[in-house]
């Protein structure tokens, strides 16, 4: 029976390499059990080879004619999944504090022409509309900032940004 191995991940490497190497070829390389290696091919296994065995994995995979460095895709792809979220926060809080400081901008350029000596009551009403568009845009940021804070223990502890 085939075993359904999802792409990008050390099963479907393990698998991808052992088709072009062979399980004895990558006992040898790894130094460990053919019976390890198959396990590390199996979508449920709970561990996979250390650095420096995938590394010579691939190292030896790509020198037998491999395209590419299948330990290394799965690596980068695990590695994108788990930070493209918090990417995406940090971008959030970028366009949130740009947003801001721009509309910061505009309120102190109309503070300005309010401020003037015989300003109209349309610069008064300008000034004011600028604050309440400042106050909404530092609102975003107040709501946004305590979700960056980590709480409890662990690298994965709390939330990171808010695009989750």
């Amino acid at each position: 029976m085939t075993i359904a191995r999802p792409p990008k991940t050390f099963a479907q490497a393990t698998t991808t390499i052992a088709g072009l190497l062979s399980w004895e070829a990558m006992r040898k390389i790894v130094k460990r059990s053919t019976r390890t290696i198959r396990y590390w091919s199996q979508p449920n296994c709970k561990t996979t080879p250390m650095l420096h065995q995938a590394a010579a994995l691939d190292a030896a995979y790509l020198a037998a004619g491999g395209e590419y460095a299948p330990y290394a895709q799965a690596l980068a792809f695990a590695v994108d999944v788990e930070y493209s979220s918090e990417i995406a926060c940090y971008r959030a809080l970028a366009a949130d504090t740009a947003k801001f400081v721009r509309e910061a901008g505009e309120l102190s350029a109309a503070l300005i022409e309010a401020g003037q000596p015989g300003a109209s009551p349309h610069a008064h009403s300008r000034a004011l509309v600028e604050a309440q568009d400042v106050e909404t845009a530092l609102g975003a940021l107040m709501r946004r900032l305590p979700k960056f804070f980590r709480f409890g223990a662990g690298s994965h502890s709390g939330n990171t940004g808010g695009t989750q």
